[in-house]
């Protein structure tokens, strides 16, 4: 799981999904032409506290779910303990607003 734009931190990882907030054209391509599931929520709404918060809870307890029901199942490589949910310690935000005035405002200023 990678809040933003995760293509180039997730795709080197051999995981089975990429939930991401952004992710290219060609990389979503990629990563399905190798078999992977790509969820992608839309930059700003996977940013910051939200995926702590709220989507690392939700996702844990939605993969337990289907994790016991697949090996209720008995499918083919679900003998595994279950899923490992992580979200980056590590954030900044790399852009810097800067405001631009109107002509009748008067003088630049950031």
């Amino acid at each position: 799981m990678c809040a933003g734009s995760g293509g180039p931190i997730v795709l080197p990882f051999p995981t089975d999904v990429i939930f991401t907030g952004e992710l290219s054209h060609h990389d979503a391509l990629l990563a399905i032409e190798n078999g992977r599931i790509v969820i992608a929520t839309f930059h700003s709404n996977s940013e910051r506290g939200f995926l702590k918060e709220v989507m690392q809870p939700e996702l844990v307890e939605g993969l337990k779910e289907a994790w016991a029901k697949v090996r209720r199942e008995g499918w083919e490589g679900a003998e595994g303990e279950g899923v490992e949910v992580g979200v980056s310690e590590v954030d900044s935000d790399p852009y810097v607003v800067v405001r631009v005035p109107r002509k009748e405002e008067g003088k630049l200023s950031a």
